[in-house]
């Protein structure tokens, strides 16, 4: 149903890992299991807040080694250990900050000011509440009668902050012409809130959509755990659809199967971004002496067990369904 085949001719292309999985569910001690190449119950980062001890060494720690200057366009999800650090230094008030060693070139994660700043610059009214540029546009003839996460965005697709990365990223590497560089590109999405510019945002038919993986009910699906029953009964739904103020669990078939027909189109525009940066090495001829890794810190549930995100955990089928 999902077609990626930017991803697919990169694949088929290189080495495909079919049986690599996230070490974690929190993207922060996932990313660290990748950046360190240790398990969770090594490295010890736990949570999105827990540090990682200064003590580990790092993928970015050991390309500088060899005379690469890591830079980051995103974030990595990481926690200076405070051991190295006075109580007052700011780097230890979030825990999006780069990898020690990795020079931060452009920061999007929860903060998200400069690409709203770019946004302000090409003419957009940019909303007083940061939040309310995921707000879908359901206004559009196209939009009646549909679901809530199908209308697209406020903005363009050349203006979605994925493209703001790409670019960002595109014009680093002109300027390393000739020299040597190492570029993490951290895009944000696929993270909620689960909206997609137009024309992604119409992509694909709900008819086409799989339907979740799940018990006929939220009470049959609580047995399988009691944490699992709490999550059902207690998640709000503020963080996966802006302005929609209603449990994942609460959700209709068809809503579901809208949210995750607006998630395979966030696939595709991710992709398309990620192809803009390989079509620039291939131009310029660098494509044959760069290394791509493509990988993602977690999955997400998208209606499974009535659940949406990630943070549940590990979830089993009863066997007497």
């Amino acid at each position: 149903m999902l077609e990626t085949p930017h991803i697919d001719s990169l694949a088929a292309e290189g080495v495909l890992f079919r049986r690599h999985f996230a070490q974690a569910v929190p993207c922060g001690p996932s990313r660290a299991s990748l950046w360190t190449g240790m398990y969770l119950q090594n490295h010890r980062s736990g949570t999105n807040v827990t540090p990682l001890d200064y003590r580990f060494t790092n993928l970015a720690l050991e390309a500088r080694n060899l005379g690469y200057n890591p830079a980051l366009f995103g974030y990595t999800d990481t926690t200076y250990d405070p051991r190295n650090h006075v109580n007052s230094d700011p780097i230890l008030e979030n825990y999006e900050q780069a990898l020690p060693s990795m020079q931060h070139m452009l920061q999007i994660g929860t903060d998200i000011s400069y690409w709203l700043n770019d946004l302000a610059r090409k003419g957009y009214d940019v909303p007083d509440r940061p939040e309310d540029i995921w707000l879908h546009q359901n206004d559009r003839a196209d939009a009646e009668g549909r679901e809530f996460s199908y209308g697209p965005t406020l903005y363009k697709a050349e203006d979605r902050d994925s493209r703001y990365l790409t670019d960002q990223v595109e014009n680093y590497l002109r300027t390393r012409r000739g020299r040597p560089w190492f570029v993490h590109a951290s895009y944000l999405r696929l993270r909620p809130p689960f909206i997609v510019p137009e024309p992604y945002h119409n992509r694909y038919d709900l008819v086409e959509i799989p339907a979740p993986i799940r018990a006929e009910n939220v009470a049959r699906e609580g047995e399988i755990h009691p944490y699992l029953e709490h999550q059902l009964r207690t998640t709000s739904g503020t963080w996966w659809c802006e302005g929609v103020d209603r449990r994942p669990s609460e959700l209709t078939n068809t809503e579901v199967a809208q949210l995750r027909a607006t998630y395979c189109g966030m696939v595709n525009e991710v992709e398309d971004n990620f192809q803009r940066l390989v079509d620039y090495l291939k131009k310029t001829g660098e494509i044959d002496r760069t290394l791509i890794i493509l990988a993602s810190d977690h999955g997400e549930y998208l209606g499974d067990h009535h659940l949406l995100g990630k943070m549940v955990g590990s979830i089993r089928p009863i066997t007497s369904r």
